[in-house]
């Protein structure tokens, strides 16, 4: 894209409503139930979801806000809109951010699902190591949230126009709009998404989801941006599933003020009755080590070479602070 192109791009993004990898909501509601679906639960699995939601919420964390920050900075913006070069505090930050959490990367819907699943295997696995340290568990339920978002941005953040190919980096989905944030607007990989979580968890049984998938089909039929492409029928139906699996669902509200992750964090914490909330710096930390060793090894394999995991930009990622607002 040339400086020209990317500064109008900027600008049409600028004056849009941000939007997220699945509609916020969605990552929630689908993680949740993912969980409740698994023999036996996991303790925390209310952690797990909120998580995977607060990736869309918390401002450091946002997609959309990691490339609106870059654009106050002209020079930097500039650099990045002309070669992927600039500051790592701007632009780097926002490659780490869009492709580690996001999977805005340009490259194969394949190598981020890779990425997401070891991620995520290797979260459980801290998760179970930390069964004495309440703080320490509740951080790498975080972190396994932060994997399970990336795990359906693997989805949810493949082109339209040519799934096998990953949104790219900066801009994302913006020329599509919102549609690939709706379930229903592309139900088949939705349903993709849905019916392979349980391969995340190989020493839990799950139970099928499919009755769920199936009550999908009719409001699909009649999704259209007009209606949300059915997001409001879609949360019915996953509401009650939750209730009948003995789930309270409590998604949090839109970050409309963009208060900070911490507080954030807090807040929802303090509303569940939670003994503590997650850190959202110690839980960034387990996750962001767990997925660049993943992304790592996924490009050391040599039937790799050809396919880079992120051909958009493979510089370094951003390794200074990130969390505002009381990160501890």
């Amino acid at each position: 894209m040339n400086g020209r192109a990317a500064l109008a791009a900027g600008l049409w993004l600028a004056a849009a409503a941000p939007a997220g990898a699945y509609q916020r909501d969605e990552h929630y509601f689908t993680v949740h139930l993912a969980l409740a679906s698994l023999r036996p639960r996991i303790e925390g699995e209310d952690v797990v979801a909120f998580c995977a939601q607060l990736a869309d919420e918390a401002p450091e964390l946002n997609a959309i806000q990691a490339y609106e920050r870059l654009m106050r900075h002209p020079l930097d913006y500039a650099a990045w809109s002309m070669g992927g070069r600039g500051s790592d505090a701007n632009v780097g930050r926002m490659v780490t951010i869009q492709q580690l959490l996001h999977g805005l990367t340009g490259g194969a819907p394949a190598a981020v699902r890779v990425v997401a699943t070891a991620a995520a295997r290797a979260s459980l696995s801290e998760v179970e190591a930390a069964r004495g340290d309440p703080a320490r568990r509740t951080d790498a339920l975080c972190a396994l949230g932060f994997a399970l978002h990336l795990y359906g941005d693997s989805f949810a953040h493949r082109r339209i126009k040519n799934p096998r190919r990953m949104y790219q980096t900066g801009i994302g989905h913006l020329f599509d709009a919102s549609k690939p944030d709706f379930p229903l607007a592309r139900l088949a990989l939705w349903r993709e998404y849905v019916g392979s979580l349980r391969t995340l968890f190989p020493s839990a049984s799950a139970e099928t989801l499919d009755p769920l998938l199936a009550s999908a089909e009719e409001p699909s039929r009649s999704a259209r941006s007009a209606n949300a492409y059915g997001r409001g029928e879609l949360i019915r139906l996953e509401t009650a599933e939750l209730v009948r699996r003995g789930a309270s669902p409590a998604p949090m509200p839109i970050n409309a003020a963009k208060v900070p992750c911490q507080p954030l964090a807090d807040a929802y914490a303090a509303r569940r009755g939670w003994k503590s909330a997650p850190s959202c710096e110690r839980a960034w930390a387990l996750y962001r080590r767990e997925a660049e060793e993943a992304l790592a090894a996924y490009d050391a394999e040599p039937a790799h070479a050809g396919e880079p995991s992120r051909p958009d930009c493979a510089r370094s990622f951003y390794d200074g602070p990130l969390f505002d607002g009381g990160a501890r």
